[in-house]
């Protein structure tokens, strides 16, 4: 929550000394907000809980009069596939629209293709999952409400550590975030003194990893780290059927990839930002009969920041 207020302050901050302004797109009734979201493809899922919590979000402030008198609306672009050419698209469809506020995007690589943008364009983005301080470094008007998963792959390089391991294999694969993680689990953890004995970085559309599987199997390893997030239900479950019996740690992992592994994740130990509150989780359980998952609770709770923000300056 300290976070939270240091991101309120910078917000109400920008919008006093005039470096964001509502007046120039905004009708009597109607405060509209872009969302570029990956709702389509690989990412799906977390752009589809996302979008969850931005809407129970809106709904909650429009039944409470909205901001200032003005209901809110979200306009949603999707960045399918996590792809920078479909972000940006994205960006400048809504910016045509004059819309220059955005909660999204959902992932880094789309994340940083829209950075600079916003930056050149004064637009201001709260992102609910990128995790990465190369997106809210760019520049004052970009925020992340994800903690830094640089900071979480260390701390699980750590953990493995601590509790006892020497000898660990790690698979990622090509995606830029996903290659990031594996090499930052592996450099803390040798750090520390441990030995990565088998560290393989599978190709991002790859769904088939039996090679992997033997490489890692054909090794002393201890214990194998995931970070190929995308496809990691598929490379459990290669593991399993191939007979590894290794402890699996993740990342970063979510309830449907957990589904999608069919039981090869159990046991699995995850270092994760996602702690919902329990309000949040009641609500979202009223709204939609299903559980939150990653980036449904920081989607609404950017939607609030906005809306507080907004309130405290009486800005529109």
């Amino acid at each position: 929550m300290k976070r939270y207020f240091w991101i309120i302050a910078a917000i109400i901050v920008l919008i006093i000394v005039g470096i964001i302004y509502f007046g120039n797109y905004q009708s009597e009734d109607t405060l509209k907000i872009g969302s570029i979201l990956i709702l389509t493809g690989k990412g799906s899922t977390a752009g589809a809980h996302s979008q969850k919590g931005i809407d129970l979000a809106v709904a909650e402030v429009n039944a409470n009069g909205g901001i200032n008198g003005k209901k809110l609306e979200v306009i949603y672009e999707d960045s399918s596939d996590n792809s920078p050419t479909a972000a940006v698209n994205a960006f400048y469809k809504l910016r045509s629209q004059g819309i220059d506020l955005f909660v999204g995007l959902t992932w880094w690589t789309s994340g940083l293709a829209v950075a600079p943008l916003a930056c050149e364009n004064e637009s201001l983005v709260i992102s609910p999952s990128i995790g990465s301080a190369d997106f809210y470094e760019s520049c004052d008007y970009l925020f992340d409400l994800w903690l830094n998963d640089d900071s979480l792959s260390e701390t699980l390089a750590d953990y493995l550590y601590e509790k006892g391991y020497k000898k660990i294999a790690i698979l990622g694969s090509k995606d830029s975030w996903e290659t990031t993680q594996a090499e930052n689990v592996k450099r803390a953890f040798e750090t520390l003194g441990g030995e990565v004995v088998s560290f393989q970085i599978a190709l991002y559309d790859q769904t088939d990893f039996k090679t992997e599987a033997l490489k890692i199997q054909n090794s002393d390893a201890q214990a194998i780290v995931f970070t190929n997030y995308a496809h990691e239900h598929l490379s459990a479950k290669r593991f399993k059927e191939m007979g590894i019996e290794l402890p699996f740690y993740s990342v970063l992992i979510d309830n449907t990839l957990i589904e999608g592994a069919e039981g090869a994740f159990e046991g699995t130990i995850v270092i994760n930002s996602f702690t919902p509150s329990n309000e949040f989780s009641e609500k979202y359980r009223t709204a939609y009969n299903q559980e939150p998952d990653g980036g449904a609770d920081t989607g609404y709770d950017a939607i609030m920041l906005l809306a507080t923000a907004i309130k405290e300056t009486d800005s529109i």
